[in-house]
């Protein structure tokens, strides 16, 4: 290697270290002169943060969205079963989770805190949509189909009237039965449905069988 050669790879080290240090220099004492500054400013952080909590609640806009469908499809036919409100639950949970692992980036999520300027702390919470969420839509849904039924209450009001109709003497006569089932299965007024009829005999032979209340017709 000739000495020309020597001296211009010199130089050109030279070169590499000084531009190395001047960026260096910049980056960490003036980070405001780089396009990436070390530390964020507080409106770039804002900015990140309102994205980011943008994003979150449009995630839970999906799952409200999807509770909601699933509700209304139970109540096509007026009548909202213990089952298909169990459904309905488990299914929106279910969908939950799928939109989970649609998210973008775990931050949505888990959550994300930013540190500030000043020390202080933001943090954006998370993607989450607890059951009570859910529930809390459905009881909505339901209660806004004003001519819909509930299975789950209209079960807890035979109970109560088969309580009241036995407590004398431990006995249920073929009359009181027809009569509580005539009673519970036709719709109210304004309502589209009542209990359903299977629905209402297995709910009187279990609360006879649990409470020991004799049923038919009575001796004598």
């Amino acid at each position: 290697m000739t000495s020309k050669s020597k001296r211009l790879i010199i130089v050109a080290v030279a070169v590499a270290v000084i531009a190395v240090g001047w960026f260096a220099f910049v980056w960490f004492a003036e980070p405001a002169m780089t396009k990436l500054p070390l530390h964020p400013t507080q409106a770039v952080i804002q900015k990140e943060a309102a994205e980011l909590k943008s994003a979150v609640d449009s995630l839970e806009t999906q799952a409200k969205e999807a509770t909601n469908r699933l509700i209304r499809e139970a109540l096509s036919d007026d009548y909202l079963s213990v089952q298909e409100e169990r459904d309905v639950l488990a299914r929106s949970l279910q969908e939950v989770e799928d939109i989970k692992t649609r998210a973008s980036s775990p931050a949505l999520v888990e959550g994300f805190t930013f540190s500030q300027e000043n020390g202080e702390k933001l943090t954006v919470a998370g993607f989450s949509f607890s059951d009570q969420k859910a529930q809390e839509i459905i009881e909505t849904e339901f209660s806004r189909k004003t001519t819909a039924v509930k299975e789950r209450e209209l079960v807890e009001l035979l109970r109560d009237m088969l309580k009241q109709n036995t407590q004398g003497d431990r006995w249920l006569d073929n009359e009181e039965r027809d009569y509580l089932v005539r009673v519970l299965t036709t719709p109210r007024t304004g309502k589209k449905a009542g209990l359903n009829r299977a629905v209402a005999a297995s709910t009187i032979e279990s609360f006879c069988k649990a409470n020991g209340i004799q049923t038919g017709q009575k001796p004598g």
